[in-house]
């Protein structure tokens, strides 16, 4: 354990004043709507441009950005270091790609262009290069961005024809005289859902005058390049095919608060294993919306040339893409996309911790080759699949551990999957499962650990993969699979294709199929329970597997119902509340007693953990007074900056502590007096966070200090009132 340094009081006085004096030599700007560039940047006298403010910013600079939407292109955070930027005192700010033409409603900017389809186009002309991408900002949805002006105007809804022409649903073009076409009709094939009851069509009005959107033409909204401890606050960016794009070398960014709608790619980070472009960015309390709306297919995207030559949005959609070595995302939440996350070779020491994600039609995760990553503490519903590996034999970049443990993985939900009638529909009917887990490419020869996870199933299109972990992580001494549930609601298999001999590891899991005939009659005993698993042998039950199978595997695995809400599982919606968390709770004891132990494996997150499944009680949810911080484990003396800042009137402040001990947690004001006592306990190792209540306090600087054990830290924090 790492153990705390003594600091002198006078080097503790130092630090408070060397804070001070940091705020004082930097200088604080200003951008508002209402501003000029040709102003000098203050409060009173702001810029106008976020772009021009950029450049007027030099290391250690906070630019602060008023109320407002901001339509901006080509913004750069280059060769800075030190910078802030914030939204003011919590004001709404949004930066977008888009134009501010189509922004009220209703307007008169469209006309009617064919009333047999009920297509519309701009009245006007708009200089672009072929892409534009729309956005309804009252239904949260971007539009299928159509490629042929005949199959935006057909009268085919279905089935898929080869490269016959096919409407797939309310889409937008931007077509070469200059017009922008809208067509918001629905399919009404797509009307219906998994059960034959109606879906109400989004949007109910075709009318495209009556609905606020952004339409955009801008490929890339930012690009950071060879800039450093850069921190950007509580703004909404919007509106581009990429947000943030990473040519050149950027370390220590910090993204807190913030909401990005992004129609292609939220960060796309650049370069290869050995050379990435972006590290240790922390991104936490953000929100990643991809705005697919439901009456968008898989095969839509996946299969374009094999179907129609039509895809939704003619491009992959994915949050965050490339390497990210050192990234620490936490606390976020990733929402109706098709991929949250596809991170390449050259991720590691990588933590993905405590996020949401959601109504995803592919993806959540996607590891190539990686090395120390943790995965813990998520919640993955109606996802296409939760935790994927995809390797490619090119890449030679050693491999390390992958730690998932902790998770909710519900991959239960049907979405669509293939229209009726494309050229894979065995695999992609119309409704759809994936998995839990998923494979691509070829076999992965991962160090995977995969533990105290809560993961629901039903049988996919591929009716024999397995309920575990991705496939094509290779079996081998470093594997390993405990203490996991596997609640399955229909026949599906649950272990597949390993073997004993292999040197592999499975113990402590529960295994469960429950034929739920919400959505269809299944044939029990269609398939195993265990197929080609352990010995090489198939087997129906687990009682027939360690009778059977000559292996040691499973000796503290349950074949037992875990009794969870299933009626709220099969038919509950998404709130991200406690609720949530509580319709996954086992209610069968054997369930939440010991299973395997974890004794002499060093693995995060195993300490006192003595049950099976992601939660230890009935009120354990996403996260308490407890919270993850980067590592691990709490080995050292750490306090972080709080959240929000600026804050008003409240603010939280998180802290590690390595060794038992008394501490308090103080806030000062600039004369250094004491305004404020948050915290004076005798406390265990961990991580902690309080909340401070500014109350009547005026605006201004403050310090706060964390002390105890012969140790302190100070950090300055601003309210703004």
């Amino acid at each position: 354990m790492k153990r705390s340094k003594a600091v002198p009081i006078e080097v503790f006085t130092v630090m408070i004043l060397l804070l001070l004096a940091s705020k004082i030599s930097a200088s604080t700007y200003y951008v508002a709507v209402n501003g000029s560039d040709s102003n000098t940047g203050s409060i009173d006298h702001p810029w106008f441009s976020v772009k021009y403010a950029l450049t007027k910013l030099v290391n250690n600079d906070t630019l602060y950005i008023r109320e407002g939407v901001y339509y901006e292109t080509g913004l750069s955070i280059s060769n800075r270091s030190g910078i802030v930027i914030s939204a003011y005192a919590r004001e709404k700010v949004e930066i977008t790609g888009g134009i501010p033409d189509f922004r009220a409603a209703p307007n008169d900017k469209w006309e009617l262009y064919d009333a047999s389809t009920n297509l519309y186009r701009t009245k006007d002309i708009y200089p672009g290069s072929g892409y534009a991408n729309a956005w309804l900002l009252d239904d949260g949805i971007q539009l299928v961005q159509y490629a042929s002006m005949t199959n935006l105007q057909s009268t085919n809804y279905g089935p898929v024809q080869g490269f016959t022409p096919m409407y797939q649903g309310p889409g937008v073009m931007y077509y070469f005289d200059g017009h922008i076409y809208m067509r918001l009709q629905n399919n009404p094939n797509d009307l219906i859902d998994p059960l034959g009851k109606p879906i109400s069509p989004i949007p109910a009005d075709i009318d495209p005058n009556h609905h606020r959107m952004s339409i955009s033409f801008t490929g890339t909204l930012f690009t950071l390049s060879n800039a450093s401890n850069v921190k950007v606050n509580n703004l909404t960016i919007s509106h581009a095919k990429y947000l943030f794009d990473t040519p050149g070398n950027s370390s220590n960014f910090e993204f807190d608060g913030c909401s990005f709608n992004y129609s292609a790619y939220g960060f796309v980070l650049r370069g290869s294993s050995a050379a990435p472009t972006a590290r240790d960015f922390e991104i936490h309390n953000c929100d990643f919306n991809n705005g697919l709306p439901d009456y968008v297919y898989w095969c839509d995207v996946k299969n374009k040339d094999q179907e129609v030559g039509e895809a939704y949005p003619e491009f992959q959609a994915e949050a965050i893409s490339g390497p990210a070595p050192g990234f620490y995302i936490h606390h976020n939440r990733f929402h109706d996309s098709f991929d949250a996350m596809d991170l390449s070779g050259g991720t590691e020491n990588t933590r993905i911790l405590y996020n949401e994600f959601y109504r995803l039609r592919d993806d959540a995760i996607t590891f190539k080759i990686v090395k120390n990553v943790e995965v813990a503490h998520n919640i993955m519903w109606r996802i296409g699949e939760g935790v994927s590996c995809d390797f490619d034999l090119t890449d030679t970049k050693t491999d390390g551990d992958v730690y998932v443990h902790h998770n909710i993985i519900d991959a239960s939900q049907y979405q669509h999957g293939g229209r009726t009638g494309n050229y894979r529909a065995s695999n992609w009917p119309v409704w759809q499962i994936i998995d839990a887990f998923g494979s691509h490419g070829d076999t992965y020869p991962a160090k995977w650990k995969v533990y105290n996870n809560t993961t629901v199933h039903r049988r996919s299109g591929y009716s024999s993969d397995p309920a575990e972990l991705p496939s094509k992580v290779q079996s081998g001494p470093n594997l390993y699979v405990y203490n996991n549930i596997f609640l399955i609601l229909d026949d599906r298999i649950c272990f597949r294709a390993r073997l004993a001999s292999s040197g592999a590891h499975y113990d402590g899991d529960v295994m469960y199929r429950l034929l739920d005939t919400t959505y269809h009659q299944p044939q029990p005993n269609t398939f195993p329970l265990f197929y080609q698993f352990g010995n090489g042998s198939s087997f129906s039950t687990l009682a027939d597997f360690r009778s059977k199978s000559g292996t040691d595997w499973e000796s503290h695995g349950l074949e037992v119902e875990p009794q969870m809400d299933v009626n709220k599982i099969v038919h509950g919606s998404y709130d991200g509340g406690e609720a949530t968390w509580k319709r996954y709770f086992p209610r069968t004891s054997s369930v939440t007693a010991q299973g395997a132990s974890y004794e002499g494996l060093s693995w995060p997150g195993t300490v006192g953990v003595h049950y099976r499944g992601a939660m230890a009680d009935s009120l354990a949810t996403a996260i308490d007074i407890r919270i993850p911080e980067r590592g691990n484990t709490a080995n050292e003396f750490l306090l972080r900056q709080n959240y929000p800042n600026p804050f008003n009137p409240t603010t939280r402040i998180q802290f590690s502590i390595p060794e038992a001990g008394s501490y308090s947690v103080r806030i000062f004001n600039v004369l250094g007096q004491e305004v404020a006592k948050l915290f004076d306990n005798e406390i265990s190792p961990g991580n902690y966070a309080v909340s401070f209540d500014a109350g009547s306090l005026s605006s201004g600087l403050y310090i706060y200090t964390l002390i105890g054990n012969n140790a302190r830290a100070a950090k300055k924090m601003l309210l703004l009132r």
